[in-house]
């Protein structure tokens, strides 16, 4: 039954952070498309083709990671392997000012996002493990864990962001008050 849970705590987690995803990229897509924009992985106009697929994607990923069906947990580890080399190639490159595009707040690329995107990844193989399912109670085992998983997640959506903000210079007193005045 242990590996069960695992596998189903895992699938969940991993279908509510893809659900959650794509709902930050269709609630702001303009941003979402500027900063998949700033990876420059593609030509612009083919970067604005590519960015409804993503979403779309990430859509079928958390659908499918709710069925049980293992290939739903591989197409988020593929995924997640794909935004992972996505986010390396630009920190190769230098270019960490890029916002990851993948929340509510704007989060530069980091070494903590390659950490962040291989516990996912790990999450993926797990809930595509193929354990028979267990008794109804053992459901209450996983909603727990699943929920604690996305509080973690969560927590550490916002100690990153934070992280941006903390390390981004503050604008001078005098910058803020003389972009209000007309004279």
């Amino acid at each position: 039954m242990l590996g069960w849970v695992i596998q189903e705590i895992s699938a969940v987690t991993l279908a509510a952070v893809f659900a959650l995803g794509a709902w930050h990229k269709v609630r702001g897509y303009p941003r979402f498309v500027a900063s998949l924009e700033a990876y420059r992985l593609f030509p612009q106009a083919l970067t604005r083709l590519v960015a409804p697929v993503v979403v779309f994607t990430e859509c079928a990923a958390a659908g499918l990671s709710l069925t049980g069906w293992g290939p739903g947990s591989l197409l988020g580890f593929v995924l997640l392997g794909l935004y992972t080399g996505a986010i390396a190639l630009n920190l190769a490159r230098g270019r960490s000012d890029i916002d990851c595009g993948c929340g509510e707040a704007a989060t530069p690329l980091s070494g903590w996002l390659l950490g962040r995107n291989g516990v996912l990844m790990g999450l993926a193989l797990l809930g595509s493990s193929g354990y028979a399912a267990a008794d109804p109670a053992g459901w209450w085992v996983v909603a727990g864990g699943a929920l604690l998983m996305l509080l973690a997640y969560q927590s550490l959506e916002q100690l990153l962001a934070n992280l941006a903000l903390a390390t981004t210079p503050a604008r001078p007193a005098h910058a803020t008050a003389d972009a209000g005045s007309d004279g």
